[in-house]
């Protein structure tokens, strides 16, 4: 009887040991707390705590964040970047086929076959851009682009492919339609001897009649590193202008050689969208609207999101946009890229802009 009672108070006295120790490792990084990822041990310094988020700051898959605490961040990147990047690769594996099973539908129709640059890129169903019909004619309302959140709007942006001769017109009803005042540009129309956009602007100062839509090339500003046209559109008597910012320093199948060319380009133009009073899409595109768009994007909504926030989910933002089009941060390399921006930015290092008045001097030509 003794034996038994002895018994009985060893197992309490474990138990009462067990709730004070609280859960097990493994039991703590599968939780909800934890977004749904099992991480292990050496990983769990970098995550960082549950965050009420503000309307519009994005990320809202929980299965698909892996946010990081700024002040971790460094410690962090230095560990992916460890051993050949190989933790980098690992992670970069879990994004292929986030949103693969979204449905598509237009674009593999007869009649707009041909509007795709690429057969593997196509626009989700449920996120595409649809234009106004014309003449009841249904394939009419098809173009190879996907609405994009961004940190302010689940709409903020436009990604689609850079346009093919058969749709320059399609480019700029595009434009007229959803209001678009800032159109970005992330590659040349050829290279490496490829075509990789065809141009969808008058070659001079000549107007050029795309479809229904006349469009003029007011002026042209070349820059280091990107050049800045300005179009005046007119339709029906109704006049509009139109700001294309052009990136010219991404190579092919690479990313820029410094950070600070694309983030300041990302600064610029963000600095003029918010110089406008509305808030209609902004189109981006480079040639298949998937590699460099996505990069653009995911530092756009960075550098707004570390302004206001002590973490931020690089993978998270790319998961977000890979539910709305296919292949967004096209590379291993370009996401590698966005922690190297991430990092610049985090050491505060002055902006490598060769003339230090470029955004007064920005402001005046296209205004």
């Amino acid at each position: 009887m003794s034996i038994l009672v002895i018994a009985v108070l060893v197992a309490a006295g474990f138990l009462m040991w067990k709730r004070r120790k609280g859960p097990q490792p493994d039991q703590r990084l599968r939780g909800e707390d934890n977004d749904g990822f099992i991480q292990n041990q050496e990983e769990t310094q970098f995550m960082a705590p549950r965050i009420a988020r503000k309307p519009g700051s994005s990320m809202h898959k929980k299965s698909y964040s892996k946010p990081i605490l700024l002040n971790n961040f460094e410690s962090h990147y230095n560990r992916m970047k460890a051993d050949s990047e190989y933790r980098f690769t690992e992670e970069y594996e879990e994004l292929r086929n986030v949103g693969k099973d979204q449905s598509i539908v237009a674009a593999t129709q007869v009649m707009n076959r041909p509007k795709n640059r690429f057969t593997n890129i196509l626009p989700y169903e449920h996120s595409r851009v649809k234009l106004s019909a014309i003449d009841d004619e249904p394939s009419s309302d098809y173009i190879n682009a996907n609405y994009m959140p961004g940190y302010s709007s689940p709409r903020e942006f436009i990604a689609c492919q850079g346009p093919l001769p058969g749709t320059l017109d399609d480019m700029w009803r595009l434009v007229w339609e959803k209001k678009t005042t800032i159109l970005v540009m992330l590659t040349q129309l050829v290279e490496r001897g490829r075509v990789k956009c065809h141009q969808y602007w008058p070659e001079d100062y000549t107007s050029v009649m795309y479809g229904t839509i006349e469009v003029s090339l007011q002026s042209e500003q070349h820059y280091e590193h990107w050049i800045v046209r300005e179009f005046t559109l007119l339709k029906d008597s109704t006049k509009r202008k139109v700001t294309q910012y052009h990136f010219m320093s991404w190579p092919d199948h690479g990313v820029p050689d410094q950070t600070w060319t694309m983030l300041d380009f990302v600064r610029v133009v963000r600095e003029q969208i918010e110089r406008q009073a509305f808030a209609e899409p902004i189109i981006v595109h480079c040639s298949a609207g998937v590699g460099r768009t996505g990069t653009y994007i995911t530092l756009d909504r960075l550098m707004q999101h570390m302004q206001e926030n002590d973490f931020i989910d690089i993978f998270g933002i790319i998961c977000e946009m890979r539910m709305q089009r296919n292949y967004m941060v096209q590379t291993e390399k370009q996401y590698i890229f966005i922690h190297e921006c991430v990092m610049d930015l985090m050491q505060d290092q002055p902006a490598m802009v060769a003339n230090g008045d470029l955004n007064e001097n920005l402001y005046d030509a296209v205004m």
